[in-house]
């Protein structure tokens, strides 16, 4: 959860930064992240061939390089090659847990709006590790499969599901709003714009 707060100091020392960023993922009250019960299974064929040409086939052009200085062009052009390679380090981490190289991201401000002294006026973009993006790809692809497969998701949900989009839900609200319009009806709804959501 995004935790937006005001600072009170304009930005003018990196010190400043490093406190609006310390809290900015900090929610209060909010207990820590269990750590895993159980072992790490001792072999792995959760990721194919075929999961990882999928996750590959969605990286695009032109994005920011990773800290090992790759980009996703590395892995578009290299693909075919690079795919019993990249399915055996995946299983390999599920099995062993992420190398510490994967885990390491960079925080990068980008100004939104008015005061470029105002922490808050900035929203952030996180560059990490290709190999992490491409795991977490597969992951999300699968997890979405079996979700479906097994009623987990709301038909309703249009948010992170492949093919729905906000748009599909300003339809459903035109159409409700028509609905109750042609039969005299009140319809309420209520709106909540967040100041500089994400």
């Amino acid at each position: 959860m995004f935790n937006e707060r005001q600072p009170t100091t304009p930005m003018t020392t990196p010190q400043v930064w490093h406190e609006y960023a310390n809290v900015l993922y900090d929610i209060p009250g909010q207990p820590p992240l269990p750590q895993p019960h159980g072992s790490r299974p001792h072999k792995s064929t959760f990721f194919t061939l075929q999961n990882v040409r999928n996750a590959i086939d969605q990286l695009q052009f032109g994005k920011a390089q990773d800290h090992d200085g790759l980009f996703g062009e590395h892995f578009i052009y290299a693909r075919d090659t690079l795919l019993p390679l990249l399915a055996h380090i995946f299983n390999r981490a599920m099995c062993k847990g992420f190398p510490t190289r994967w885990t390491k991201y960079t925080i990068v401000p980008i100004l939104k709006s008015r005061d470029p002294m105002m922490p808050s006026n900035y929203r952030t973009i996180m560059i990490g590790h290709y190999f992490t993006k491409l795991y977490g790809l597969i992951l999300e692809s699968e997890l979405s499969i079996w979700a479906k497969q097994n009623g987990c998701r709301s038909v309703r949900q249009a948010g992170f599901w492949k093919g729905f989009t906000t748009l599909d839900h300003i339809l459903t609200l035109r159409t409700l709003i028509e609905e109750d319009r042609a039969h005299n009806k009140r319809i309420y709804c209520f709106f909540c714009g967040f100041l500089k959501s994400l």
